[in-house]
């Protein structure tokens, strides 16, 4: 058993958004480009000409479209120019084309798997990606995505996990206190990833304060999906949508092995431009109230804020004035912020309803799993489990020294 050196695991840190700008400030320019393409594909314009002074390799141009998930619609929608150079431009249609027969397959998983849950009493509603898919996407499959969001509304856990195993998923991760992954193979090669929920969000103090503006009252069905496919109305999805990306800059998120501090893609700000483009006064007025209603306000503006800067979408400014004069300290962007995670802990646990909810809470905080642990460190995911838990203990005491210093 390897042991790791004391001082070493002591005083090293896991690198933090700061840590990660210079990353951004070198792809910056490919992303404003790449913007740019964006808002040609969605306006009906010329796509700009690939820039000559661009010094990023091929191979971290297709990553970084990957990153962005727009390679199906710049395809579709005339976002590429002729220019490209030849290996991105055929890597990112050879992209373009997986992500079709993609989307086919997972279609007629989900519909089965829905089904299932009809047959099983269990009343699920689709959320985040593929409920946009299929309801502000003119082409589903355009809707880049790795997996299916799932808030079962009404019916047991022991139920909806039945009708996931009759249509052959299984557990794939450790499951989180509302939250449980489960994945299932499909010819030729597919993998199809169902993201289980019993709350509408991960945190239970989030969750209960979009909960109380009753989401699952405004479902809306998803024909294109399923006949008996509902999922969240749009209103509602792009405020998730909003909550994902400031998570995302806030608390990163796992890829490759390492933690990536990113939520500016572009495929979000394309959710809500479309999203977006069919509202109203009244479709306006009621966003609002909403954001206000579950304390969203500065998510929203700043989510909103971002496809009017990259998409050019258009947001009334007294929409803006309204949520920059109703978002306060208690907005669920202070929930989110990385120097108040023992805030966090606290207000999910008072969020959760039940003593079974709050030790479920607690547990998964004070225990977590050797895989979540290798996941956190994953420069020191040889370690030894018990080390890895004396690391986290370490670092976030750390974390709260420097936040009162």
């Amino acid at each position: 058993m390897h042991w790791p050196n004391c001082a070493q695991w002591l005083i090293s840190q896991p690198m933090d958004g700061r840590q990660h700008r210079h990353r951004e400030e070198k792809t910056g320019a490919l992303d404003a480009f790449l913007a740019r393409c964006v808002m040609a594909a969605l306006r009906g314009g010329e796509a700009p000409d690939w820039p000559s002074d661009l010094s990023v390799k091929d191979d971290e141009s297709v990553a970084r479209i990957a990153f962005h998930g727009v390679a199906l619609l710049l395809v579709e929608n005339g976002g590429m120019s002729e220019g490209w150079p030849e290996a991105v431009a055929q890597e990112v249609r050879e992209e373009a084309r997986r992500q079709s027969f993609w989307e086919t397959s997972h279609r007629q998983t989900i519909a089965a798997l829905i089904a299932s849950f009809h047959a099983n009493g269990v009343d699920a509603s689709v959320t985040k990606g593929t409920a946009l898919a299929y309801s502000v996407y003119r082409h589903p499959a355009t809707r880049r995505r790795g997996d299916t969001d799932i808030v079962i509304v009404s019916g047991s856990k022991r139920k909806a996990r039945t009708a996931l195993r009759q249509c052959n998923f299984a557990p794939c991760q450790d499951a989180r206190p509302l939250q449980e992954s489960w994945q299932a193979s499909a010819p030729p090669n597919f993998t199809h990833q169902v993201d289980l929920h019993w709350r509408i969000n991960a945190s239970a103090a989030i969750a209960q304060r979009l909960e109380a503006t009753s989401p699952f009252d405004r479902t809306i069905a998803l024909e294109g999906l399923s006949r008996q496919a509902r999922g969240l109305a749009p209103s509602d999805n792009l405020i998730l949508t909003c909550i994902n990306r400031t998570a995302h800059h806030a608390l990163g998120y796992m890829q490759g092995g390492e933690t990536h501090f990113e939520g500016d893609r572009l495929i979000w700000a394309t959710d809500i431009d479309l999203i977006t483009k069919a509202f109203g006064t009244d479709e306006w007025d009621g966003l609002v109230r909403n954001a206000e209603a579950s304390r969203t306000s500065a998510v929203l503006a700043s989510g909103l804020g971002f496809a009017q800067r990259v998409c050019g979408t258009a947001i009334p400014q007294d929409v803006m004035m309204r949520l920059a004069g109703s978002a306060g300290q208690d907005d669920v962007a202070a929930i989110l912020d990385p120097d108040f995670s023992r805030r966090r802990l606290w207000l999910d646990l008072a969020a959760s309803p039940t003593l079974g909810a709050k030790a479920a809470q607690l547990r998964f905080a004070l225990f977590p799993s050797a895989r979540f642990l290798r996941a956190r460190f994953p420069e020191q995911a040889h370690w030894p489990v018990p080390v890895l838990a004396v690391r986290r203990i370490v670092s976030g005491a750390s974390k709260l020294l420097r936040s009162r210093s």
